[in-house]
């Protein structure tokens, strides 16, 4: 008699951090946002969805990106966020294009405080029903590879930046976090183009005890 092997989907690896990344030592916060269900997307296809279940769903890939994003080692502080209003260092805002258990869509945008687009792409994963059998799902999530898809593109696109940039969007995010929590001090030191891009006119004195304030 014959035997066949069916495999799995074969899932992306996660790239971790080198030595090379940790001694530079700068690690930007990361903000995902809470994923757009993507509803008015099955609509216009005609895809038959279950509102909540959809809403379920879009909050729990936030969540599994956002500890794949942690568990890669480039970054601080990777948290979930509820909308794009939250100030972060590195903003990642998705919307499910498709769900049906067999396959996995998403588009994701990736920000930096600065007003920079880093990337706005679509990532598609298709898994095997063998990836929901219960001993695969205690090894790893049946779309765990677009997870670190979506991962290696953040860390690929930060590693080719320079100290200089890093360092001025840590700067403006302080500057921006500071406007917004007293205008009347720190209205001034930032301008915004047309484009949505922020830069700095001036820097405020490292003893001014309102910055004192803004850090701690």
């Amino acid at each position: 008699c014959a035997t066949y092997t069916v495999r799995t989907t074969d899932q992306t690896p996660l790239q971790p951090a080198t030595v090379a990344h940790e001694e530079q030592a700068i690690y930007l916060d990361v903000g995902v946002v809470a994923m757009d269900p993507g509803m008015d997307v099955s609509a216009k296809n005609e895809e038959v969805i279950f509102p909540e279940i959809r809403i379920a769903e879009a909050n729990y890939h936030a969540q599994k990106l956002a500890a794949t994003i942690q568990r890669s080692g480039h970054w601080g502080a990777v948290r979930v966020v509820p909308n794009t209003d939250v100030l972060t260092e590195v903003q990642v805002d998705g919307k499910i294009l498709k769900s049906d258990g067999e396959s996995l869509e998403l588009q994701i945008k990736v920000t930096d405080a600065a007003g920079k687009q880093w990337f706005d792409r679509k990532f598609v994963e298709v898994t095997s029903k063998l990836s929901y059998d219960k001993q695969q799902l205690r090894r790893a999530d049946p779309f765990g590879g677009m997870y670190n898809q979506i991962a290696n593109a953040m860390a690929e696109y930060f590693n080719k930046q320079g100290a200089e940039e890093l360092n001025n969007v840590r700067t403006i995010t302080e500057l921006r976090f500071a406007g917004d929590f007293s205008p009347e001090a720190f209205g001034g030191y930032l301008t915004q183009s047309r484009n949505g891009r922020y830069s700095y006119n001036r820097l405020p004195a490292e003893n001014d005890p309102a910055v004192e304030k803004i850090r701690f």
